[in-house]
């Protein structure tokens, strides 16, 4: 018998935005190869601010449908928030140990409690950790898998040379410290480490050379079906992590300004917007629960991005759909795309070329990128997962 547990510090439902949605299918196609095999068992941990409201239909469509096929499995752990804010709670939320800032919620007692109740009465041979989050819930001793969604701490460092305050500058060159320092401990810690671009797994190996990395990319469904293209383009993204925003509002201020053609500008995520003062033709959608009918009309989605490597998952989604993507080489870096697959583009001219081609052509680019990423199809991602998890009981 293998016994897997996998860590995973959100609840990925709804699944509005590519992070859930990679989160849910893969959730899902790796619990179902694993139920082939009545040797290997799954339970999941996510440590959430409070545990999911069920009823009155929170669930829909997709998501309910793998909610009911996966929850027996589920096991619920909350750590600090609002809703559980009591003098009790605060003393067991001091970290076991200095941590980053973002991560002390995950590395406090109050989690590393439960998480180790969990592991003790399910005597796991595999614990698979998603993000820093889910490692550091893990007590020290006790071997991982780790799954990793950035290389953190760059992002941190990108913070310490763009903000405004000195104060600020100097937290996050502290943070980025931290993150380093962290990053280098889990992957030491870990018995394979998953990088989620080739470049992040050359990153991690010259951080530690003898660490055992593998490129696990993000994995979605590619569907054939027929799409309806409109005048408009996409921006799909949550807003609140900041290589998104970051990344929009240069695009708007620099490019978007200048755009004179007849094509609107939908925004669709959640998160704060930046300044849409005097911006023309931007339609403003909010949160999206079907993701499905934007891709569907879109030209073309547009991902300016030039920190993080979350870009890419939205990359691979838009292809999922056949449809096409402007972006930096930064964004798309690792997914290996031609210039005929994809729209490259790093100044204003460049991405008021992009925006100016004719609709045939974004139809043609998205169909070539649907064919070359095809690979990131989320079966073959939880193929590995699979592979990968039941050779490393500890």
């Amino acid at each position: 018998m293998t016994r897997i547990l996998w860590i995973i510090p959100k609840w990925p439902f709804p699944m509005n935005d590519g992070g859930r949605i990679t989160m849910g299918k893969l959730m899902l196609n790796t619990a179902k190869l694993l139920a082939k095999d009545k040797r290997k068992q799954l339970r999941i941990i996510f440590i959430v601010p409070h545990q999911p409201e069920l009823g009155n239909h929170q669930l829909t469509g997709e998501d309910l449908e793998i909610y009911d096929q996966l929850q027996a499995n589920f096991i619920f752990i909350e750590r600090l928030s609002h809703q559980n804010f009591n003098v009790k709670n605060i003393l067991l939320s001091i970290p076991t140990r200095f941590a980053p800032l973002i991560l002390m919620r995950f590395s406090a007692l109050l989690v590393q409690k439960e998480v180790s109740k969990v592991i003790s009465l399910d005597k796991p041979d595999v614990i698979f950790a998603e993000g820093l989050e889910g490692c550091v819930s893990v007590a020290q001793d006790i071997p991982i898998c780790y799954r990793s969604h950035n290389v953190e701490y760059e992002i941190w460092e990108h913070y310490a040379k763009t903000k405004k305050s000195r104060l600020l500058r100097l937290f996050c060159a502290l943070e980025s410290l931290l993150l380093r320092k962290t990053e280098i401990a889990q992957i030491k810690r870990s018995q394979i480490t998953f990088a989620i671009t080739d470049e992040n797994r050359d990153k991690y190996l010259s951080l530690v050379a003898d660490a055992d990395v593998v490129t696990l990319p993000v994995g979605l469904p590619f569907i054939n079906f027929k799409k309806r293209i409109y005048p408009c383009f996409a921006f799909i993204g949550d807003l609140n992590w900041y290589p998104n925003y970051h990344g929009l509002q240069w695009f708007l201020q620099e490019v978007w300004r200048h755009y004179e053609g007849n094509s609107k500008l939908y925004l669709v995520g959640k998160g704060p917007r930046p300044d849409l003062s005097g911006l023309k033709e931007i339609i403003d959608l909010g949160v999206v629960r079907n993701l499905a009918k934007v891709y569907r009309v879109a030209q073309a989605t547009i991902s300016p991005i030039f920190i993080g490597s979350g870009a890419r998952v939205k990359i691979v989604e838009s292809a999922s759909y056949q449809t096409a993507t402007i972006a930096s080489r930064f964004a798309a870096s690792g997914l290996g795309l031609k210039e005929n697959e994809i729209f490259y583009a790093e100044t204003r001219e460049e991405w008021l070329q992009a925006l100016d081609v004719e609709r045939d052509k974004f139809t043609a680019v998205g169909h070539r990128a649907f064919a070359a990423l095809k690979r990131y199809d989320i079966r073959a991602c939880a193929q590995v997962v699979v592979d990968k998890l039941c050779k490393h009981p500890h």
